[in-house]
């Protein structure tokens, strides 16, 4: 697989791991349905083994990607629900169990984003279109928990997600042009 062939493929999400090898998420494209994850160590030159994220009986988009001390986050949009998975050896193997981060029933999950920090991971995502909300797994492996940001009638879109500390920094555009902005602390 070469980086022509990463190119090719719609709006890959990529990030650099500290010992410098490279992972990219992909979402759907023309001929597929589902998101997933491939490692290059070598700057594109080749790629490693292409992971679906996704199950099969569901496709699954918008990927996103983050990573530190030696891990690497992956979640992506499945049946309108937030979808989680980890890799503990920078992207060499990854867990065989995927986590639903929020289902749809508060509705439609979309355009997420994704932080960590230490054992702490973070996600910003639009509910139905008009709702911001944030949500943690602290330490891995816990429950997730919840926090809404900020509901109106305008549309909530693009929301861009940062962590420092015991802070988590969210930004997003409401409406239009209007921004909106929130500092959560995550104890």
């Amino acid at each position: 697989m070469s980086a022509t062939l990463i190119s090719y493929w719609r709006n890959p999400e990529r990030t650099e791991l500290p010992n410098g090898a490279h992972i990219a998420a992909l979402g759907p494209d023309f001929e597929r349905t589902y998101s997933r994850v491939v490692r290059t160590v070598n700057g594109g030159a080749s790629w490693g083994t292409v992971r679906r994220l996704n199950t099969v009986s569901s496709s699954g988009g918008q990927p996103r990607l983050a990573a530190g001390a030696g891990r690497v986050h992956a979640c992506w949009v499945q049946g309108d629900a937030l979808h989680y998975n980890g890799s503990t050896d920078n992207g060499l193997s990854w867990s065989t169990t995927t986590n639903v981060v929020q289902t749809a029933t508060a509705g439609a999950i979309s355009q997420p984003a994704i932080c960590c920090e230490d054992d702490r991971v973070f996600f910003a995502y639009v509910v139905s279109g008009t709702a911001v909300s944030v949500s943690r797994y602290a330490p891995l492996g816990s429950l997730a928990q919840h926090n809404p940001i900020e509901g109106t009638a305008a549309i909530s879109a693009e929301p861009v997600l940062r962590c420092a500390g015991n802070y988590v920094f969210v930004a997003w555009r409401d409406g239009d042009p209007a921004t909106g902005a929130a500092r959560v602390q995550q104890a």
